[in-house]
């Protein structure tokens, strides 16, 4: 349709002209034409304003998201996915033998992960509960070193202890979400506290507390959290803390020791970080795809304005010889017709801002986390703009103003 229209309106155009004028040199376009593409102009500044405003919203967002502090390190982390290996299979030996291993420094075995979560919508009560005060849970299955390899933060309580059996069969340990959710004051009013689920799973008594960690994207709000000490029966990752600098022979010895002790089955791994920040990857495809278009179309509006910039100066041509004639130098003619072009520009942005900062906020409230909108962005966006519009004029009036005025009177 585009092609179309490309090649029926100049032809349009031109089938209107008279013939005895054209010949004489005496081609002239409507004010109609102008302000059209006045208005194309304009349009074409607006969008691409408003794809260079919403690059930078989505990047200010991405950036926040994967600087924030998450509470927990997943830096350093090897992760060994053994979904597939029956619960049957050797999962004490291997995790010893892992243990063993150089550069190893801490293994635990779980069923979650941040990024991966355990089951979540567990319903789950305070064993005092009162009605209503279901609480939708994230059961997951850990051991003792699950707290130590993420580094995760005891704000009250104690972790699981292979000494204490009795603990081990009946303890649970909670984050503070849990905490505030069930209706307790604060985590040391926790510690001792009973919680009962219909299902069995989360169900004992609160040994230990964490600090809240984000187990999902800043996209998600944290979950409340029930950690039983089951990984035996439910686990599903090794995870694996190592010192810097030996991943290479970390993975090679890791996955000599799967095939030794575990058998055959398919051995699978990934790191932490990387596993996690998979969950911005529609954040990261938004980025690329609104820098492409952003550049895209500030090229075709450069090309539109250049355009404009030519016709009106071919149709002030007298204007400007005349102007010249009378003492005006090539600054003087380069400002005045420069002047209106940086309107247009300024309008174009007038025009997006309240409509990016409206449509911007209200992406950013879809996250559960998020930062806010700098209007230092907008003073950017246009200071581009209007960088560019210059330099396009520029070409174009700077020419002009460095002609011969006679040729441009000598018609006259």
């Amino acid at each position: 349709m585009v092609s179309a229209l490309a090649g029926f309106y100049p032809a349009l155009v031109l089938s209107g002209y008279k013939p005895v004028e054209v010949l004489k040199g005496r081609m002239q376009s409507g004010a109609k034409g102008v302000k059209l593409r006045r208005i194309l102009v304009v349009f074409q500044f607006l969008i691409s304003a408003g794809l260079v405003l919403s690059t930078l919203i989505v990047l200010d967002q991405l950036d926040y998201m994967q600087s924030q502090n998450l509470g927990f390190a997943k830096e350093q982390v090897l992760v060994l996915d053994a979904t597939r290996v029956p619960r049957s299979a050797s999962h004490t030996s291997f995790k010893n033998a892992l243990q063993s291993l150089s550069g190893v420094e801490n293994v635990s075995f779980t069923n979650a992960l941040p990024g991966r979560p355990g089951w979540q919508g567990q319903w789950a009560y305070p064993g005092d509960r009162k009605e209503g005060q279901q609480v939708d849970t994230e059961y997951m299955a850990i051991d003792e070193n699950y707290i130590d390899v993420l580094d995760l933060e005891l704000v009250a309580g104690k972790n699981f202890d292979l000494n204490h059996t009795a603990e081990l069969r009946e303890g649970l340990i909670v984050n503070e979400t849990t905490v505030k959710e069930m209706g307790w004051q604060t985590p040391v009013e926790a510690i001792g506290k009973k919680i009962e689920s219909p299902s069995g799973q989360p169900e004992g008594t609160v040994i230990g507390v964490v600090k809240d960690y984000h187990g999902l994207g800043l996209q998600e709000n944290i979950w409340p959290k029930a950690m039983d000490f089951t990984s035996q029966r439910h686990g599903r990752y090794y995870a694996i803390r190592f010192i810097t600098g030996q991943t290479a022979d970390l993975v090679e010895s890791a996955k000599e020791s799967w095939h030794d002790v575990l058998g055959d089955y398919g051995f699978e791994y990934f790191f932490l970080d990387v596993d996690f920040d998979r969950q911005y990857r529609a954040e990261e495809r938004l980025i690329k795809v609104f820098t492409l278009f952003a550049a895209l179309t500030l090229m075709i509006a450069g090309i539109g304005l250049l355009g404009l910039v030519s016709f009106l100066v071919l149709s002030r041509t007298r204007e400007i010889g005349i102007r010249k004639v009378l003492g005006a130098d090539v600054l003087n003619i380069a400002a005045l017709l420069s002047r209106e072009f940086m309107i247009l520009v300024l309008l174009a942005n007038l025009i997006t801002i309240p409509l990016v900062w409206y449509y911007g906020d209200q992406w950013l409230s879809n996250f559960a986390y998020h930062t806010t909108i700098d209007p230092v962005i907008f003073l950017v966006t246009l200071g581009l703009t209007l960088l560019m519009a210059v330099v396009t004029v520029s070409i174009q009036t700077i020419k002009a103003g460095l002609a011969n005025p006679v040729e441009a009177l000598r018609s006259e």
